[in-house]
């Protein structure tokens, strides 16, 4: 199985006036993977803190 693919960089300014920066890889198929990064050039990771319920104590 041979993927060929393409890398860019994909810089991009917001209607809030923020800069997005990240990463995208698009495939021969058409599929494309974008990967948010930070203004360093590391990977911004998802706050998972977001998705979990809080336990409520009785």
């Amino acid at each position: 199985m041979n993927n060929t693919f393409t890398m860019s960089t994909r810089y991009e300014l917001t209607e809030e006036g923020k800069n997005r920066l990240s990463k995208v890889i698009t495939y021969e198929s058409g599929n494309r993977v974008e990967i948010p990064l930070n203004c360093n050039g590391s990977v911004k990771w998802f706050n998972d803190n977001q998705l979990m319920k809080k336990k409520e104590t009785a």
